[in-house]
This record gives C-alpha cells, sequence and structure tokens, in this order.
C-alpha cells in the first residue's frame, strides 16, 4: 500500500513537473535553430521549439507565435517578422560586418529566444580620389571629390562582383604632415564630395605649427591624406594622396606671372599674323593665384602698331587661365577694337585660344615688370 503512495506521488510529482516546464520560460527551449544561406542577400531559418522532460528528448511545442530579427554590426534591425526566408541588404554592409539572427518563440506571457552570428560579404572598394589642397593662402581650407567603386565577392566562388550600395560610402580623411610625427587631423566625410576646413578639427595646430616648420626651413612641405572607408574598417586606408605644398613670395608669383604673359601674348600675336618687327606691348591688368587648383587667372591687354612709325594702335583685352606649371592655358577674348576684332574672327573660330607648353621661368630667372601706364604692369615690349 505505501509502494503505491510512493508511485502515485512520484508519477504525479513528474506530471507536476511537465507542467510547471510548460508553462514556465526555464521549461521551453529552441530544440533546432539552423540558419543556411541561398546568396548573400537571403537568410533561411528553420527553427522548432520542445518542453524539456525529466527523461528524453524535449516535447515537441507549437509557440503561439514566432518572430525573427537580423541586427548590423551597430544593433540597427534589418529585418523584423516571422517570415523565415530574410532579405538582407548586404550591399549596404561593411566588409564582413558581424551580423546577428535572433529567433523568439512566444508562449502565453513567456517568451524563449537563441541567437545566431554570422557575416556579410566580403567586399572591397576601389577610390579615385581627387583632393585640392590648399584653396587658401591660410592652407586650413579644402575639396574632396571621390570615385568610389564597391565590389563583393560572388557567393560561393573567389571572383567579385560589382554592387550597388542604397547609402553614399562614409569615411574619414587623416591629415597630416609627411615629417609630423604627432596625431592627424581627423576629417569625417558622408558624401561623395564637399569641403572641409582642417582649422575645425582638432589637432590642426600641431598640424599648423609643423607645416609651417617646413615651409620656413625649406619652402616646401609634403602633406599627405589618408583615406578610410568605414565598410572597410580601419586596418588600412583605401588610398594616400601627396600634395606638395610650396610657398613663393609676392615677387615670385609676379615673376611667374610675367612669364606667362610675357610668352602667351608672344603666342596670340603668332596667331593673329601680326609682324614681330611691329611695335608690341603686354599689359597686366591684374592677377589672382588659386592655391587649391594651382591656377593663375591673368586679366591683360595686347597693343601693337600697324609699322614702326606707325601712331595707329590696336587693342586686344582678354583673360589667361594658366596652371602653375604652364601646362594647359588658355585665353579668352574679351574685347577688342576694329582692326583686333576682324584679325581674330579671321583667325580663331572661338572666343578662347588654347596654349600649349607655356614655360614658368627657372630659379634666378628676372621676371622683371615695369609699371607703364600708371596702374597696369609692362610685361614684354616686342
Amino acid at each position: 500500500m505505501r509502494s503505491r503512495r510512493i508511485r502515485t506521488f512520484a508519477m504525479g510529482m513528474i506530471a507536476a513537473l511537465a507542467l510547471t516546464a510548460c508553462g514556465s520560460r526555464s521549461g521551453v527551449v529552441v530544440t533546432r535553430f539552423e540558419v543556411s544561406r541561398t546568396s548573400w542577400d537571403t537568410l533561411r531559418v528553420n527553427v522548432a521549439f520542445g518542453v524539456r522532460r525529466l527523461l528524453g528528448d524535449p516535447r515537441p511545442i507549437r509557440p503561439d507565435e514566432t518572430t525573427l530579427h537580423v541586427f548590423d554590426a551597430a544593433f540597427d534591425t534589418l529585418y523584423a517578422g516571422p517570415d523565415p526566408v530574410i532579405p538582407i541588404p548586404d550591399a549596404d554592409l561593411g566588409s564582413e560586418e558581424r551580423l546577428l539572427v535572433e529567433v523568439c518563440g512566444a508562449f502565453g506571457t513567456h517568451r524563449v529566444c537563441e541567437q545566431r552570428a554570422l557575416r556579410a560579404s566580403p567586399k572591397r572598394v576601389r577610390a579615385e580620389p581627387d583632393i585640392e589642397y590648399p584653396v587658401d593662402e591660410r592652407f586650413e581650407r579644402g575639396r574632396f571629390r571621390f570615385g568610389f567603386a564597391v565590389e563583393r565577392r560572388c557567393f560561393g566562388e573567389e571572383t567579385w562582383e560589382p554592387v550597388a550600395r542604397r547609402r553614399p560610402v562614409e569615411g574619414y580623411i587623416l591629415a597630416y604632415v609627411d615629417a609630423e610625427e604627432g596625431a592627424p587631423v581627423r576629417v569625417p566625410f558622408s558624401r561623395s564630395r564637399g569641403r572641409f576646413n582642417l582649422a575645425s578639427h582638432d589637432h590642426y595646430r600641431d598640424f599648423r605649427y609643423a607645416l609651417q616648420t617646413e615651409l620656413f626651413d625649406g619652402k616646401e612641405a609634403a602633406v599627405r591624406f589618408d583615406v578610410y572607408a568605414d565598410l572597410m574598417g580601419t586596418d588600412e586606408p583605401l588610398t594616400t594622396v601627396e600634395k606638395r605644398i610650396v610657398r613663393k613670395t609676392d615677387e615670385e608669383r609676379m615673376a611667374e606671372v610675367a612669364a606667362f604673359v610675357r610668352e602667351a601674348g608672344a603666342r596670340v600675336l603668332e596667331r593673329l599674323g601680326i609682324d614681330p618687327g611691329r611695335r608690341a606691348f603686354v599689359f597686366v591688368d591684374e592677377w589672382a593665384y588659386d592655391p587649391g587648383a594651382r591656377v593663375y587667372t591673368v586679366t591683360m591687354d595686347l597693343h601693337w602698331t600697324d609699322g614702326l612709325f606707325s601712331r595707329r594702335w590696336h587693342e586686344l583685352g582678354g583673360r589667361l587661365v594658366v596652371d602653375e606649371d604652364g601646362g594647359e592655358a588658355r585665353f579668352e577674348r574679351i574685347r577688342a577694337n576694329t582692326e583686333a576684332e576682324r584679325r581674330w574672327r579671321g583667325r580663331v573660330a572661338t572666343d578662347t585660344l588654347r596654349i600649349t607648353g607655356l614655360r614658368p621661368p627657372e630659379d634666378g630667372e628676372e621676371g622683371a615688370v615695369e609699371p607703364e601706364p600708371p596702374r597696369r604692369k609692362r610685361v614684354k615690349t616686342w
């Protein structure tokens, strides 16, 4: 009789434990959680739940509701819903970015959840950066334009394929003087083109001191810009752009302007068929230098006569735009008197004449400029 009571009590306890397990969070477990890929852009989840038993495998049980979540490395939600086939925006994720897949089953007021980790596709970025620096005389400002092309490894293969991202490539630039040992200036970017001001970021004072020291010692410094993309991490820069900074005096700048104007004026007169034996002058009205583009813009006038003893002068005014190294130049006609207009229209098809191969003055070469008439600079007499 006693043994029967014990068996009855034991069976009652087992039943009570089973009922308790079914109604408690600790009693229900995930018995199967498989995450498979059909591509980088699609996940398939297979999940099952069960109730723990004292003996044997958990007893299968169906949840009231099953919810799946996928989170990126920043724990932003990429997907939330019940569908076991999950789309993944892989193209917008970082290279091998860590992902978290979470499944939760609802059992009355209780929830049972489990997680799996996996990674996004391996990616690489090809960059064609264009950085203009400096664009001011204080060496603070610059412009950038990046041509980014993102590729990922083909699913299940070793080849690569281009991907179209919905979001722009974000990252940052580290700017530093080549000889500097301090911390670089970190400039974040969230677009493929824009402007930057180094003075508005940390460590600029150290950067400026190093730059000024180099320029003072040798009048030239190397500034480097390392370009990083967030989706590739921070181990290595995508590319490095180096800018050679040269500080020239106003006299040196004016000597370059004089050399360019002198040669450009001779080329224009030659194109117009002007006899070099005639009296001719070229004047500089004003000039400006863009340190970012390294381009001179000069307003100039050409004057010439019909002959050695003629008092009849002809005038052609225009704008000369020329690279600092003289490699690319163009003269744009702005105004002309009757004879100059006739010659120009007869020999030049457009208002702009391209001039190649201008030569900047060499070291020690004089670029003397005489004032005549007032508020003008006479550069050359032929």
